[in-house]
């Protein structure tokens, strides 16, 4: 799996909760990307659990919703501003009262899977753009740093040198922490215990040795060599 997206569903009706599983692990399978889903048949709970975790997507069924639909979502975006909300119902007239709260989109029922497949590749580039930069601290200060850039990431005692391909960055394990889990997300993976590696940048692949553009060359352990093999196959192919 190259990423992983989480998603919160709250809808009291079981088979839609079905149908979005079968949906989401499909797309998920076809594209690579892990989704992890939690169910939530409670307000209060489905509430709580936005609070505890930071996801990617909620969907939301505002026919049995215990608490406003809208006000749902408002709280959820005053949570986390970037969270994706989606709406489901069997009222059209409903849907201009929650765009108005900036909702990624509103489905009327019975859904429809082509519909859900559109949006989820809107919803897939959308996320990528806006992650593709970040602004992180660095020992010399905070610094724009655009991921695809990075050629490879090299752990040194308890600073991380993220070499990009016209400077390198040294960050501090603590402020390296919060951007780690998401370079699968652009093709960042372990070359070693120290070393993680763009694979979009790989140009040759060498026995136990790997070659980046702007000719950087790294070796790979023994150990790792034929996973990382086809690990990198399974990347490209997908």
């Amino acid at each position: 799996m190259k990423w992983s997206l989480k998603f919160a569903i709250y809808d009291l009706n079981k088979e839609y909760n079905e149908w979005w599983k079968h949906v989401l692990d499909e797309y998920g399978s076809q594209h690579g990307i892990k989704i992890e889903m939690n169910y939530y048949h409670d307000a209060f709970d489905f509430l709580y659990s936005v609070y505890k975790y930071s996801y990617d997507c909620v969907v939301i069924d505002n026919d049995n919703c215990q608490l406003s639909g809208v006000k749902l979502g408002q709280i959820i975006k005053t949570i986390h501003k970037k969270t994706k909300v989606i709406f489901t119902g069997r009222h059209y007239h409903m849907m201009k009262d929650f765009y108005r709260i900036h909702a990624f989109q509103y489905y009327l029922k019975p859904l429809n899977i082509p519909d859900v497949i559109i949006d989820l590749n809107r919803f897939i580039n959308e996320y990528q753009e806006e992650n593709q930069y970040q602004f992180i601290r660095t020992r010399d200060g905070y610094a724009r740093l655009s991921i695809q850039d990075v050629l490879y990431i090299e752990k040194v005692k308890d600073v991380y040198e993220i070499h990009t391909q016209n400077d390198i960055l040294y960050v501090s394990s603590h402020c390296f922490m919060p951007m780690k889990e998401d370079l699968a997300l652009f093709g960042i993976y372990a070359l070693s215990q120290c070393i993680s590696v763009n694979f979009h940048h790989i140009v040759a692949l060498r026995k136990y040795e790997v070659r980046l553009s702007n000719d950087v060359s790294l070796c790979i352990p023994k150990r790792r060599y034929f996973k990382m093999k086809k690990q990198l196959q399974t990347f490209f192919n997908e």
